[in-house]
């Protein structure tokens, strides 16, 4: 009798656990999605914030691979990184993003300049 109340216990225990564990897992998950995209323009200008009037921080090639950070409001301009590290807005029309993404699914940049 007591060794079924020490299995039913610790089976309660190992439930609760898993229960409370699973949600964290879920978010982690969540937030370890990252988009990427391919450059489809000559010469793209990249820049400080998401419009023209912004200055130019650098420049991304034809073919060139970026991680999307975010995007603006309207998710008309994507926040991007290159692989040597430059930051920056683009417009979303000169970027090709990964298949099965929606430029609607990329989370908000935050802060917005």
């Amino acid at each position: 009798m007591k060794r079924l109340v020490l299995i039913a216990l610790t089976l309660v225990f190992v439930l609760s656990f898993a229960t409370i564990a699973m949600p964290v897992a879920a978010k982690e998950t969540q937030q370890a999605v990252q988009y990427t995209g391919v450059v489809v323009a000559s010469q793209l200008r990249v820049r400080s914030g998401p419009s023209n009037g912004y200055g130019i921080v650098g420049f991304a090639n034809w073919g060139v691979k970026v991680t999307i950070l975010g995007r603006d409001a309207r998710a008309s301009w994507i926040k991007v990184r290159d692989a040597r590290g430059t930051t920056g807005w683009v417009s979303v029309f000169w970027v090709r993003i990964s298949p099965n993404t929606r430029y609607k699914d990329i989370p908000l940049a935050n802060p917005i300049p």
